[in-house]
C-alpha cells in the first residue's frame, strides 16, 4: 500500500506557510500539522471527485492546490 506524499510544489506552499505562522503561546506544531494534513486529504478529495478515474499517483500526491488559501497566505 503506497502512503500519501507531497508534491514539491505543496511541500514548497506548506514550507512557506509554517514559517509565516506566529510562535505565540497559542502556537501548537503537531495541532497545525494535523490540522492542514486534513484540510488538505479534504481538498484532494474534493479535487479527485471530478476526475473519473483517478490513478494511484493521483489519489497518493497532495498538490499545492490542496493547500486552503488561508494556509498559503499564512
Amino acid at each position: 500500500m503506497k502512503t500519501t506524499e507531497c508534491a514539491p510544489s505543496a511541500l514548497e506552499a506548506l514550507r512557506a506557510h509554517l514559517e509565516a505562522v506566529p510562535r505565540d503561546r497559542s502556537f501548537g506544531n503537531a495541532r497545525l500539522a494535523r490540522l492542514m494534513v486534513e484540510n488538505m486529504m479534504t481538498r484532494q478529495a474534493g479535487r479527485l471527485a471530478r476526475v473519473a478515474a483517478p490513478g494511484i499517483e493521483e489519489m497518493t500526491t497532495l498538490l499545492a492546490v490542496d493547500v486552503p488559501e488561508e494556509q498559503m497566505a499564512g
